[in-house]
């Protein structure tokens, strides 16, 4: 994770953030990073893009010879761009925390609506607004969108934490589940 200010570090030239600058951000693999790039960031809001691939294994099946993203991933596409919005937030607030020892993790869906099916090779834009934010919550709230036409809707809560206290959250799960 980037240290404390630094994400607007990883900008390009055009004020941009790429998927590899992205990569640094997130901590995910290639195989569930659903952005691209960022094409704005501000204080309190983010747009981002994700291009569906042509074939994914999650388009295989979903659905056998109609492919369509699915719902779920792209509210976690969705939430995936509203955890950089809100790590670049909390840099901006001055929080003391190091963002390598801060998750932010899917709390809760407060609304999701799928309105149209997004493609294989369609090209997902996501516009992100932070609502409220806490030292432990972050609600979000925006679309996704394919050229002009909304695709979806959604309305998240992610939790922010650090990373020790996730691994004792798992533990505890892992205890109580022999």
């Amino acid at each position: 994770m980037p240290d404390l200010h630094s994400i607007d570090t990883l900008r390009g030239a055009d004020g941009s953030i790429g998927r590899d600058a992205i990569r640094t951000i997130l901590p995910y693999g290639d195989e569930f990073l659903f952005v691209d790039q960022v094409t704005l960031l501000a204080e309190r809001e983010l747009e981002a893009v994700f291009r569906i691939p042509e074939r994914a294994p999650y388009l295989d099946g979903h659905f056998r010879g109609l492919p369509i993203m699915p719902g779920a991933l792209m509210s976690e596409a969705f939430a995936q761009a509203g955890a950089i919005l809100v790590r670049y937030h909390l840099e901006l607030e001055g929080d003391a925390r190091p963002n390598a020892d801060i998750d932010i993790v899917g709390h809760h869906v407060e609304s999701a609506r799928f309105l149209k099916p997004a493609l294989p090779g369609d090209l997902l834009h996501f516009q992100v607004a932070l609502r409220t934010m806490s030292r432990h919550a972050a609600r979000l709230e925006g679309k996704a969108m394919v050229g002009r036409r909304t695709v979806g809707k959604m309305r998240v809560v992610v939790a922010i934490m650090t990373r020790q206290a996730l691994l004792k959250e798992i533990e505890q799960l892992r205890a109580a589940d022999p």
